[in-house]
Protein backbone atom coordinates (compact mmCIF):
# COMPACT_ATOMS: atom_id res chain seq x y z
CA UNK A 1 0.00 0.00 0.00
CA UNK A 2 1.26 3.45 -0.86
CA UNK A 3 0.98 6.15 1.77
CA UNK A 4 1.34 9.76 0.72
CA UNK A 5 3.02 12.05 3.25
CA UNK A 6 3.35 15.78 3.07
CA UNK A 7 5.37 17.73 5.62
CA UNK A 8 4.69 21.38 6.30
CA UNK A 9 6.54 23.68 5.76
CA UNK A 10 9.61 21.78 4.62
CA UNK A 11 8.33 19.93 1.57
CA UNK A 12 7.90 21.63 -1.75
CA UNK A 13 5.39 20.45 -4.32
CA UNK A 14 8.11 19.42 -6.78
CA UNK A 15 9.88 17.34 -4.18
CA UNK A 16 6.66 15.64 -3.20
CA UNK A 17 5.85 14.66 -6.77
CA UNK A 18 9.37 13.38 -7.34
CA UNK A 19 9.43 11.52 -4.03
CA UNK A 20 6.01 9.90 -3.80
CA UNK A 21 7.47 6.48 -4.48
CA UNK A 22 10.90 7.10 -3.04
CA UNK A 23 13.11 4.29 -1.86
CA UNK A 24 13.13 3.12 1.74
CA UNK A 25 15.01 5.23 4.26
CA UNK A 26 18.53 4.23 5.19
CA UNK A 27 18.90 1.79 8.09
CA UNK A 28 20.25 4.61 10.27
CA UNK A 29 17.07 6.70 9.82
CA UNK A 30 14.72 6.47 12.74
CA UNK A 31 10.99 6.57 12.28
CA UNK A 32 8.15 6.63 14.72
CA UNK A 33 6.06 3.47 14.65
CA UNK A 34 2.99 3.82 12.47
CA UNK A 35 -0.33 4.05 14.26
CA UNK A 36 -2.47 1.04 13.43
CA UNK A 37 -5.85 1.81 11.86
CA UNK A 38 -8.97 0.97 13.88
CA UNK A 39 -10.33 -2.57 13.80
CA UNK A 40 -12.42 -3.25 10.72
CA UNK A 41 -10.39 -1.14 8.30
CA UNK A 42 -8.51 -3.05 5.65
CA UNK A 43 -5.82 -1.47 3.47
CA UNK A 44 -6.44 -2.01 -0.22
CA UNK A 45 -3.47 -4.32 -0.53
CA UNK A 46 -5.00 -6.78 1.95
CA UNK A 47 -7.84 -9.09 0.88
CA UNK A 48 -8.20 -7.28 -2.43
CA UNK A 49 -5.35 -7.33 -4.90
CA UNK A 50 -7.02 -4.78 -7.18
CA UNK A 51 -4.09 -2.57 -8.13
CA UNK A 52 -6.28 -0.56 -10.48
CA UNK A 53 -8.63 0.52 -7.67
CA UNK A 54 -5.73 1.46 -5.40
CA UNK A 55 -4.12 3.49 -8.17
CA UNK A 56 -7.41 5.28 -8.80
CA UNK A 57 -7.41 6.46 -5.17
CA UNK A 58 -3.69 7.25 -5.28
CA UNK A 59 -4.37 9.42 -8.35
CA UNK A 60 -6.65 11.57 -6.17
CA UNK A 61 -4.31 11.67 -3.16
CA UNK A 62 -1.45 13.51 -4.92
CA UNK A 63 -3.59 16.41 -6.23
CA UNK A 64 -5.39 16.55 -2.87
CA UNK A 65 -2.06 17.03 -1.08
CA UNK A 66 -0.86 19.57 -3.64
CA UNK A 67 -4.09 21.53 -3.30
CA UNK A 68 -3.80 21.50 0.49
CA UNK A 69 -0.18 22.66 0.32
CA UNK A 70 -0.94 25.49 -2.11
CA UNK A 71 -4.13 26.72 -0.40
CA UNK A 72 -3.71 25.75 3.25
CA UNK A 73 -7.06 23.98 3.21
CA UNK A 74 -8.92 21.20 1.48
CA UNK A 75 -10.89 22.04 -1.68
CA UNK A 76 -14.54 23.08 -1.40
CA UNK A 77 -15.42 20.39 -3.94
CA UNK A 78 -13.55 17.47 -5.44
CA UNK A 79 -13.77 18.99 -8.93
CA UNK A 80 -11.43 21.77 -7.70
CA UNK A 81 -8.63 19.20 -7.94
CA UNK A 82 -8.84 19.57 -11.72
CA UNK A 83 -7.02 22.89 -11.19
CA UNK A 84 -4.06 20.79 -9.99
CA UNK A 85 -4.46 17.88 -12.44
CA UNK A 86 -6.68 18.57 -15.44
CA UNK A 87 -6.65 14.87 -16.41
CA UNK A 88 -7.75 13.61 -12.99
CA UNK A 89 -10.24 10.74 -13.19
CA UNK A 90 -12.79 11.01 -10.37
CA UNK A 91 -14.67 7.82 -11.30
CA UNK A 92 -15.01 5.40 -8.39
CA UNK A 93 -14.81 1.60 -8.74
CA UNK A 94 -18.63 1.55 -8.80
CA UNK A 95 -18.65 3.69 -11.94
CA UNK A 96 -20.11 6.68 -10.08
CA UNK A 97 -18.01 9.74 -9.28
CA UNK A 98 -16.28 9.66 -5.91
CA UNK A 99 -18.16 11.56 -3.20
CA UNK A 100 -16.32 14.13 -1.12
CA UNK A 101 -16.81 15.50 2.38
CA UNK A 102 -15.29 19.03 2.59
CA UNK A 103 -13.41 19.13 5.89
CA UNK A 104 -13.90 15.40 6.36
CA UNK A 105 -16.01 13.35 8.76
CA UNK A 106 -14.40 11.78 11.83
CA UNK A 107 -15.20 8.54 13.59
CA UNK A 108 -16.66 9.10 17.08
CA UNK A 109 -13.28 8.32 18.68
CA UNK A 110 -11.53 10.75 16.32
CA UNK A 111 -9.11 8.08 15.08
CA UNK A 112 -9.85 8.50 11.36
CA UNK A 113 -11.31 11.16 9.11
CA UNK A 114 -13.08 10.19 5.88
CA UNK A 115 -12.59 12.59 2.97
CA UNK A 116 -13.40 10.76 -0.27
CA UNK A 117 -15.52 7.66 -0.81
CA UNK A 118 -17.33 5.57 -3.39
CA UNK A 119 -21.04 6.35 -3.03
CA UNK A 120 -21.93 2.74 -3.87
CA UNK A 121 -20.88 -0.12 -1.57
CA UNK A 122 -19.50 -3.30 -3.08
CA UNK A 123 -21.66 -6.46 -2.75
CA UNK A 124 -19.73 -7.43 0.39
CA UNK A 125 -20.75 -4.16 2.09
CA UNK A 126 -17.43 -2.34 1.88
CA UNK A 127 -16.65 0.74 -0.13
CA UNK A 128 -13.45 2.41 -1.24
CA UNK A 129 -12.38 5.64 0.43
CA UNK A 130 -9.55 7.95 1.40
CA UNK A 131 -8.96 8.52 5.11
CA UNK A 132 -6.51 10.47 7.24
CA UNK A 133 -5.69 10.58 10.93
CA UNK A 134 -5.25 14.36 11.07
CA UNK A 135 -5.87 17.48 9.04
CA UNK A 136 -3.57 19.70 11.07
CA UNK A 137 -1.90 22.07 8.54
CA UNK A 138 1.44 22.20 10.36
CA UNK A 139 1.87 18.46 10.83
CA UNK A 140 2.31 15.43 8.65
CA UNK A 141 -0.64 14.68 6.43
CA UNK A 142 -1.12 11.04 5.57
CA UNK A 143 -3.96 10.21 3.21
CA UNK A 144 -4.53 6.47 2.94
CA UNK A 145 -6.72 4.51 0.53
CA UNK A 146 -8.93 2.15 2.53
CA UNK A 147 -11.70 -0.39 2.21
CA UNK A 148 -14.35 0.79 4.65
CA UNK A 149 -16.91 -1.69 6.05
CA UNK A 150 -20.50 -0.47 6.03
CA UNK A 151 -20.70 -0.33 9.84
CA UNK A 152 -17.75 2.10 9.93
CA UNK A 153 -19.09 4.05 6.97
CA UNK A 154 -22.37 4.60 8.83
CA UNK A 155 -20.40 6.10 11.75
CA UNK A 156 -18.72 8.54 9.35
CA UNK A 157 -22.08 9.49 7.86
CA UNK A 158 -23.56 10.07 11.34
CA UNK A 159 -20.76 12.60 11.93
CA UNK A 160 -21.69 14.39 8.69
CA UNK A 161 -25.35 14.63 9.74
CA UNK A 162 -24.39 16.15 13.11
CA UNK A 163 -22.65 19.08 11.40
Amino acid sequence: MKIRKFLFPWAAAGLMLAGCNSSSPSPSASAAPAKAPPAGFTPLSENNPSVQDEERLDDIISPLLLYFQANGQLPAQLDDLHNVDSNLNLAAPSGKEFAYIPGGAALPDGSLILLVYDPIALPNGVRWGIVTQSLHPTGTLIFTPQRIPDSQFQQFMAAVQQH
